[in-house]
């Protein structure tokens, strides 16, 4: 019985001895759940920050080159506008005498045949020869009417 009483002993020093260290070994786990948690977390919010400061980063970026495009396009068009200002100066200072005059005599012709579009132009005489002769002429050239084929 002795030796029962000794080995139970031995036994429960030996359980005394290991059972904190147990305890410890499954705390050690849960804690380092708790760390890798917390680093998780850590890591998510650093990847967080991370990609907002791409983001702002591509943004600025985004923002610069909308303001250059806007830059060049301003640029473009004042070279375009100040070329076709040019462009009239020196095509209606360009060439010989000859051709400045045809110009001229053109741009009248323009102007004349938009005043006569417009109604402003001189008012025709219905009884002048000429009148009566183009309404003669109309009349012989116009279409026989489909009637006229089966009488007489």
């Amino acid at each position: 019985e002795l030796m029962k009483i000794l080995v139970l002993f031995v036994l429960l020093l030996a359980l005394a001895i290991t059972a904190p260290s147990a305890f410890a070994q499954k705390q050690a786990p849960g804690n380092s759940n708790k760390q890798k948690v917390q680093q998780t977390s850590e890591r998510g919010s650093a990847a967080r920050d991370a990609a907002e400061d791409r983001a702002e980063h591509e943004r600025e970026a985004a923002e610069k080159r909308a303001e250059h495009e806007r830059e060049m396009a301003e640029e473009h068009r004042r070279e375009h506008s100040e070329h076709d200002v040019r462009g009239a100066d020196e095509a209606a200072s360009r060439g010989s005498q000859k051709s400045l005059e045809m110009r001229d005599r053109r741009d009248e012709r323009k102007e004349i045949m938009d005043e006569y579009r417009d109604g402003e132009g001189g008012v025709t005489d219905v009884d002048s020869d000429d009148a009566k002769k183009k309404a003669d002429t109309d009349e012989k050239n116009a279409k026989k009417p489909w009637w006229k084929f089966w009488g007489d």
